[in-house]
């Protein structure tokens, strides 16, 4: 669709003559050029307040309160607080005194955009995890964080947390599948001297068992269980092999009891199963009866073999002696906090920053909204769409808005999580979502309520995860996406939706085992770039990335090729005003020939010698001012055609799209930026 608006600015404009002339890539020539682009790099002045010309910033556009860890605690007073951590560009840690319901503790936490756990020590100290690999410290009521730095230095991400003896923590963490410990007194430690399990990347899910003095632990993307000894590094392997098809062991927790056994409760992604093990028989005593469970925030009756726990936005009960859940009641989504206020009244606080307090005996339930600040949030995603706004999405949390260039405009669209890709057809807007590779429908003549249905989910792709590359086609009405697949999986899908008979229907492993990253239409057929990365937690399959030429009437593949030798990634494809194929594969730019089914040039930005491709889109635009613009590996590149001279003309970018008045738009972390030619 992109490609279209192109031909027809070039025809409207007169413009489209001189630039077929002046652009040797798109000549009628049979050779095959290859070289490396001559580059130079420039620091382009601020922009002119008579041209109006260079890059401005437009600022942060996605702003969001997405929490994913909480914990209640305590200070020296014994004032009761709540702390939560707010995803944002640079999280911060948010305490709450629950007799005010006011946020006493708002700081940020440089390095970090956010945390999936934190947890108190038995000295009283906070630990935060990080998703950048940082580890912090915070002593309750205060107004200072501390960075203690990485644990391990190889490892980027840290998962979960949890409370061993005498003021230590341990962590989880990824891509080492490590475990390790923190004292104020030692220091950090690499409990497991190693990955848990060999080949495997994440520790997903810690708990410590103090009686035993064991750490279990949830690997991923291909579950297994692990019992660690923190002492010596001795580990033991115990997930019955009937659950080994799973992807990650999620989360767990112990719930203790004299009487019936310690039970140790795991959460298995793929299946949405729960299941039970007694620690003291080393026995698995089965599966609860009801999926999705969010078993983390586990907590015990203090008067009885009753434990409560929330899944599918419920809170639930479980007698300690069976498997059966019942539902209690109804609590919106899951809790990511649990204490008793007293031997009857339990306190919930969810991830819609609502505090619960529920009476388990009565069922009497009271619910208050606290106010959590939102942040802005990294830019995932950008697009051009109807009336000339731009759309952006925000990562991890997701939530969505639009740019208005006439005016200055923001608005807000949340509700929506990752966007991986957007494309347009008519007035609806299509989402590429992560996870589950869900496909949705906004009607933009109607009012944005995700809850209300609009924006409206088409479907998910089954075994995929995120989707890329979404394209429009007009004449067909139908929509496309590429796929990446699910964690610890290769080979993705091409996704279809036809608007006609509103039918979402997929095509695996039209490149065995690669997904599809990048895709473009031209000339009645659907071209297609893969990567050979699949989804995290393996090792690619295959060696080089491909082009796939797509019959979307007969929906069969014509051919593939490989466009660059040893290139692991196809992360963009444009079609040329000449309807020839631009691509960029590992840092090479490349120019196909459809008529005659070969690449005739290929230009070398810059030398890749990875091993795994990107997923990430990189971008080529034809501007009606003679260059070329082309956006990879966090680089803003502007072409000479004639001489094929490159320029370096910005750094530390994502994404490059250009609007109907030819003015380019790109990320840069949280801000959108305008850059005219």
């Amino acid at each position: 669709m992109r490609a279209t608006k192109l031909k027809t600015k070039f025809l409207t404009t007169g413009l489209f003559i001189l630039f077929f002339l002046v652009l040797p890539g798109i000549s009628c020539s049979k050779r095959v050029v290859e070289r490396t682009l001559k580059q130079t790099e420039t620091t382009d002045d601020p922009p002119s307040t008579e041209t109006g010309k260079g890059a401005k910033n437009l600022g942060p556009q996605v702003f969001d309160n997405t929490i994913q860890s909480s914990v209640f605690t305590r200070d020296k007073k014994e004032n009761e607080l709540l702390y939560t951590v707010v995803r944002g560009e640079i999280a911060h840690l948010v305490g709450i005194d629950l007799k005010t319901q006011k946020a006493i503790v708002d700081l940020p936490l440089a390095g970090s955009d956010g945390s999936w756990d934190i947890k108190v020590s038995t000295d009283g100290i906070l630990y935060i995890c990080s998703s950048q690999g940082k580890f912090y410290k915070h002593l309750p009521g205060t107004q200072q964080v501390d960075d203690l730095g990485r644990p391990i230095s190889s490892e980027t991400y840290l998962w979960d947390l949890a409370v061993g003896k005498d003021g230590e923590v341990f962590g989880a963490s990824y891509p080492g599948c490590r475990v390790f410990r923190y004292h104020p007194d030692d220091g950090f430690s690499d409990v497991g001297k190693g990955p848990l399990v060999a080949g495997e990347s994440y520790v997903r899910s810690i708990v410590y068992h103090e009686k035993s003095d064991k750490i279990y632990a949830g690997i991923g993307s291909h579950a297994h269980l692990v019992e660690l000894n923190p002492r010596n590094g001795t580990k033991r392997e115990f997930l019955p092999a009937e659950y080994k098809n799973q992807e990650f062991a999620y989360n767990m927790c112990i719930i203790e009891d004299d009487q019936l056994g310690d039970k140790l409760l795991i959460y298995l992604t793929k299946s949405a199963k729960t299941l039970v093990y007694n620690i003291q028989s080393k026995t698995f005593e089965g599966e609860l009866n009801v999926p999705s469970l969010f078993v983390k925030t586990t907590i015990k009756s203090e008067q009885e073999s009753v434990a409560y726990f929330t899944g599918n936005a419920k809170l639930y009960e479980l007698a300690l002696d069976g498997l059966n859940a019942k539902p209690l009641v109804d609590i919106g989504t899951n809790a990511l906090a649990t204490k008793w206020l007293d031997i009857h009244v339990l306190q919930i606080f969810n991830s819609r920053k609502e505090l619960i307090a529920y009476n388990v005996a009565s069922g009497e339930i009271k619910t208050t909204k606290l106010d959590i600040p939102s942040l802005p949030v990294r830019l995932n995603f950008v697009a051009v769409g109807a009336g000339n706004r731009i759309w952006t999405g925000g990562y991890l949390g997701g939530s969505n808005a639009t740019f208005d260039p006439a005016n200055g405009e923001i608005t807000s669209l949340p509700g929506l999580s990752q966007t991986e890709s957007m494309t347009f057809l008519g007035k609806d807007v299509f989402f590429g979502i992560y996870p589950g590779a869900r496909i949705y429908r906004y009607d933009s003549k109607k009012v944005w309520n995700v809850r209300g249905g609009n924006p409206m989910l088409i479907g998910k792709i089954d075994g995929q995860d995120r989707p890329f590359g979404g394209i429009a086609v007009e004449e067909l009405n139908k929509v496309y996406f590429g796929t990446v697949p699910t964690y610890g999986k290769n080979g993705g899908a091409l996704v279809e939706y036809d608007i006609t008979d509103n039918k979402l229907s997929s095509h695996v492993n039209v490149v065995q085992n690669q997904s599809i990253i990048s895709l473009v239409y031209s000339a009645g057929l659907l071209y297609g770039g893969s990567s050979n990365r699949g989804g995290l937690g393996i090792a690619p399959s295959e060696t080089e990335a491909k082009i796939f030429v797509w019959d979307p009437v007969k929906k069969v593949k014509l051919k593939e090729l490989v466009p660059v030798e040893n290139a692991k990634s196809i992360s963009c494809l444009t079609e040329a005003p000449d309807k020839k194929i631009w691509g960029v594969a590992s840092g090479t730019l490349f120019i196909y020939d459809p008529a005659d089914d070969k690449v005739i040039e290929r230009h070398k930005l810059y030398n890749f010698t990875g091993t795994t491709g990107q997923w990430a889109p990189s971008a080529i635009i034809f501007h009606p001012n003679g260059y070329v613009y082309a956006q990879d590996r966090g680089n803003l590149y502007r072409i000479d055609t004639k001489s094929m001279n490159v320029e370096i003309i910005e750094k530390s970018i994502h994404h490059l799209i250009r609007d109907e008045n030819d003015i380019l738009y790109f990320l840069r972390s949280k801000d959108l930026w305008q850059y005219i030619p």
